[in-house]
């Protein structure tokens, strides 16, 4: 019964992370006791995954690092089981992004509590492209969906670090131009978005 209990609460928190980003303490502690259990389990892989993650994001310095070795963790665990994800594919393409774009003093931090992954943007690049080519051979209507919404965003990003500013502007037009006003966390990208655009990099 517990092992059903944990199993249906990730399902939720799964549901509910999307548009309640304050959740992700909440889901990242179920996924990983539902880890525990069943180690293989993707749906569970997959909440832990993207919990561990957000939460690296939104810290702090050494929380940052400290979540984002223990995402690595997982992740490499998950493509090691499922290598064809290409839900695995975007989420170690936004790492190779998010590793590669650390300033100096959070590079510092992941040197002195571990060392830094072997990721560059070329390599977050090709990650991410392969899952937007299955998007896109996979589509089978005109609506875009959130999950292709936050991956779009992200080739944006990349581009968009990498100097490579007329394809950055395609991509992030594209979350401009099929955002959802009710989804808190496409809001954010369609903000971040903006205000890359609204740079002078692209005037």
């Amino acid at each position: 019964l517990d092992q059903e209990v944990h199993f249906i609460n990730v399902f939720h928190c799964r549901v509910l992370l999307r548009k309640h980003s304050s959740l992700q303490c909440l889901a990242h502690d179920y996924a990983l006791e539902a880890h525990e259990l069943e180690p293989a389990d993707v749906e569970v892989l997959s909440v832990l995954c993207s919990s561990t993650g957000k939460l690296a994001e939104d810290s702090s310095t050494v929380d940052k690092v400290k979540y984002g070795f223990e995402f690595q963790k997982y992740l490499d665990e998950a493509i090691a089981i499922y290598a064809d994800s290409y839900e695995f594919l975007h989420m170690r393409g936004r790492f190779q992004y998010q590793v590669s774009t650390l300033d100096p003093v959070e590079k510092a931090m992941a040197r002195a509590l571990g060392s830094l992954p072997d990721v560059s943007l070329t390599g977050a690049l090709e990650d991410l492209l392969a899952k937007q080519n299955v998007f896109f051979l996979e589509k089978t209507a005109y609506d875009v969906s959130p999950d292709e919404i936050e991956n779009i965003f992200f080739i944006g990003k990349t581009y968009d670090a990498m100097g490579d500013y007329p394809n950055a502007k395609i991509y992030l037009e594209k979350v401009l131009f099929n955002k959802d006003p009710e989804c808190v966390v496409e809001r954010e990208y369609v903000d971040e978005a903006t205000q890359i655009l609204e740079s002078t990099k692209y005037l």
